[in-house]
């Protein structure tokens, strides 16, 4: 992957071997009503060693597909 940015998010589920949930939440403007309205995106995560933890924040990594909705790995644990 050419795009190998480091993306911070917190660990919402752990309830899969070797895989996590995390959230991403961001706030977009209706165009009408000039309100923000809060929109969240599950994100599927690899980790290999099952190092994480429910309500840990995690570095993660865009990577080729490991299954059908898994394309992102664990990096390392924010200290």
């Amino acid at each position: 992957m050419s795009d190998n940015k480091l993306i911070i998010l917190r660990v919402f589920s752990k309830k899969m071997n070797k895989s996590l949930i995390c959230i991403k939440i961001f706030y977009k403007k209706n165009n009408i009503y000039k309100k923000k309205i809060k929109k969240s995106i599950k994100i599927i995560v690899h980790d290999k060693n099952d190092l994480c933890n429910v309500g840990d924040y995690i570095y993660i990594k865009k990577c080729k597909n490991i299954s059908k909705k898994k394309s992102w790995i664990f990096v390392k644990k924010k200290i």
